[in-house]
């Protein structure tokens, strides 16, 4: 399936903005580098946040000025690359008019969320309205980021049908995103900044973190998802779901009114860099699976 082909290399890949082969590719391959990229662009919106609260709240700072410096430059180097091109990753400039509209409209967000994390950047041991206007841009620049993965997906994807598969793989690549914006949203209670609201928003990311590990681990047959397909994936998002657990109370504590300490930022730090790192390392399996069921 020409989809699954490319949804397969969409996921393949991580912050790893080097890592692309340099020769020529068919279509499909630079197609699907492009979706990839552009994919990226949504999780590096809510690093950048995560990265710029925790800066705020003087925790961990020289590893979270170093994150929000290479988040921030990978984001726009990206943006440039999947509107310019790149010749040194093989990607071309983007003709299709539709995807260059989603990409320009893009770059308002991403001016007002660069200005003010620039200002961080700059001078991070005096955080103040920095980190309040990176509140207040980074989910408008979610918002559009998504906006052009799919606008590439209908661009791309004309005439191919999704698979419980494809599904999947989109799944399980979504929760490195929902990783980043749970402890976000964590930081963002815990600094003061439209608590309410971004204690329901919490409360939904964890909600939509659970119900995923339990579909890609049982499959859903209403959502098309399959279950996970071998004994080493399920093992795996078996092993999420239980490192998954200890974040999981401190964000539903902090949801629900919990006032977080160092020890709670510590946690939380460590861990989220850890789940980052297995919902990848999740995906890379699926995406290997399917691509060898479809080439036999």
């Amino acid at each position: 399936m020409r989809k699954l082909l490319i949804v397969a290399m969409v996921f393949s890949t991580i912050f790893a903005s080097d890592s692309f082969i340099s020769t020529a590719q068919g279509a499909d391959e630079v197609q699907g580098r492009k979706v990839d990229i552009a994919g990226r662009q949504r999780m590096l919106t809510q690093r950048m946040a995560k990265a710029a609260c925790f800066i705020g709240s003087y925790s961990e700072v020289d590893k979270h000025h170093a994150m929000l410096i290479d988040a921030s430059k990978l984001f726009d180097d990206s943006l440039k690359t999947l509107t310019n091109g790149n010749p040194s990753l093989n990607i071309p400039a983007e003709t299709e008019p539709s995807i260059l509209a989603e990409l320009e409209n893009v770059k308002p967000y991403w001016h007002m969320l660069d200005f003010a994390t620039r200002i961080l950047i700059e001078s991070p041991e005096t955080p103040g309205l920095d980190v309040n206007m990176i509140e207040q841009f980074n989910l408008p620049a979610l918002k559009q980021s998504n906006a052009v993965v799919q606008t590439m997906e209908r661009a791309y994807y004309k005439g191919t049908k999704s698979t419980g598969s494809v599904r999947a793989i989109n799944v399980a690549g979504r929760q490195r995103m929902l990783s980043q914006k749970a402890a976000k949203e964590f930081c963002f209670i815990s600094y003061g900044l439209d608590v309410e609201k971004n204690r329901q928003a919490l409360k939904k990311t964890i909600q939509d973190f659970d119900i995923a590990l339990d579909d890609l681990r049982n499959g859903d047959s209403i959502k098309n998802i399959p279950p996970a397909p071998t004994i080493n994936i399920r093992y795996a998002l078996t092993q999420l779901k239980s490192d998954w657990q200890s974040p999981r109370g401190i964000y539903l504590a902090i949801a629900n009114g919990v006032q977080a300490h160092d020890a709670e930022f510590s946690t939380i730090s460590k861990s989220n860099d850890q789940m980052l790192k297995q919902s990848n390392e999740i995906v890379g399996m699926m995406v290997n699976y399917y691509k060898n069921m479809e080439t036999r």
